[in-house]
């Protein structure tokens, strides 16, 4: 997987990072659409038709 696209290392030496970002890869076509929608997430029901079966 490519590095975090974004960064902030800690402002002193050892310091935690002051901001990072970092993202998971979930491919929605190896997901079957009625699993997704057994989650009970309105907010993921949208990405349902990208799914296996949707």
């Amino acid at each position: 997987m490519p590095p975090p696209p974004l960064r902030w290392p800690g402002l002193r030496k050892g310091e935690a990072d002051t901001l990072s970002f970092s993202y998971r890869v979930v491919k929605l076509w190896k997901v079957a659409a009625e699993d997704l929608l057994r989650l009970d997430l309105p907010g993921i029901w949208p990405l349902a038709p990208l799914c296996r079966g949707g």
